[in-house]
């Protein structure tokens, strides 16, 4: 019998080393929710055999479809559902273990964090990274998810808990991100004016014919880049007449861009028509720099210079949430 880890206990699955290449292995998906958690017998002889769930925090939270054929204990934490799923919303990574996809965990978890952590979330699922505690992060090959692919869980799950919540988080993530804090710039820079964020939608490489090329700075480990570009076509004569645009990459301490590597992608993206700005996590921080280099994107993609007076009290409260988020 089947049991499906859920909520947390997904996230610190799909978090593991070994998960893409179990998926991978196994090739199942799913949209079918267990009906009951089998005898407790049965789920320590799951844990004494699984080396992945030995690893997992207890107790497991664990999804079934009925809500009077178990219950919860010490091992597990029963979380009830009688929503009706799609084919793709659970991954197989074992014999008799079922893991909520990628694609599904935000509209869980973005119904107990707020909106940015939400959108941080979105984006490590989209990135290749794990953050796997407060000061751990490794790198994946190549990302869970496709944004699109988590809108679209989204709109076919609409009339779920979470749905909204979720859909109002993933325009502040990105896709490709290689860092945390690459994600927070992705959001600062798309968090609407309101919020103190600069109003500048980024672009899933994927959905820009580009995702091979981020797919290689991955790979590579040269790090990804927040993908802006011109909201709209340019002149066919034009140089980089479809993909005019803008990409920022975040400079962390502990991954600092080889001039080599920076002139290489500097020189990929100029081809394109496209700019390369590297942050650094000073000037991420500091509202004066960003406010100027939010300048120039704006001007490069053709959009008007805002007036950023009346917004410096909420986008110092966004950098400062931002930086707590660790």
């Amino acid at each position: 019998m089947d049991i499906l880890l859920t909520y947390q206990t997904a996230l610190q699955a799909i978090r593991l080393e070994e998960y893409p290449a179990l998926a991978r292995e196994w090739d199942e998906r799913t949209g079918l929710v267990p009906e009951r958690i089998p005898r407790m017998a049965d789920v320590r002889r799951m844990l004494a055999e699984s080396p992945m769930l030995g690893r997992l925090s207890l107790p497991l939270q664990l999804l079934v479809s009925s809500d009077a054929t178990s219950h919860s204990c010490e091992l597990f934490s029963r979380r009830i559902s009688h929503d009706t799923y799609p084919g793709h919303a659970f991954v197989r990574i074992d014999r008799e273990l079922l893991v909520v996809s990628p694609e599904l965990l935000p509209m869980q978890l973005c119904l107990h964090v707020p909106r940015l952590e939400g959108a941080l979330l979105v984006s490590e699922l989209c990135g290749t990274y794990a953050q796997r505690g407060p000061s751990e992060t490794v790198r994946r090959e190549e990302p869970l998810a496709l944004r699109r692919n988590v809108s679209r869980t989204i709109a076919l799950m609409s009339g779920s808990r979470g749905a909204r919540r979720a859909r109002e988080a993933l325009p502040l993530s990105c896709e490709c991100s290689s860092s945390p804090e690459e994600s927070k710039l992705a959001a600062l820079v798309q968090a609407p004016r309101g919020m103190g964020g600069y109003g500048v939608r980024a672009t899933p490489p994927s959905e820009a014919g580009l995702k091979g090329l981020w797919d290689t700075w991955a790979a590579e480990r040269r790090g990804g880049g927040i993908l802006l570009l011109h909201p709209r076509p340019l002149p066919p004569a034009a140089l980089g007449a479809r993909r005019n645009g803008v990409v920022l990459r975040h400079a962390g301490p502990d991954d600092p861009p080889g001039e080599d590597d920076t002139s290489l992608q500097r020189e990929e993206l100029g081809r394109l028509g496209i700019e390369l700005h590297v942050v650094t996590p000073d000037q991420a921080r500091d509202a004066d720099v960003m406010d100027d280099l939010m300048d120039s994107v704006r001007a490069k993609l053709g959009l008007p210079l805002l007036a950023s007076g009346a917004q410096r009290p909420k986008r110092l409260e966004l950098l400062s949430e931002l930086e707590r988020m660790g």
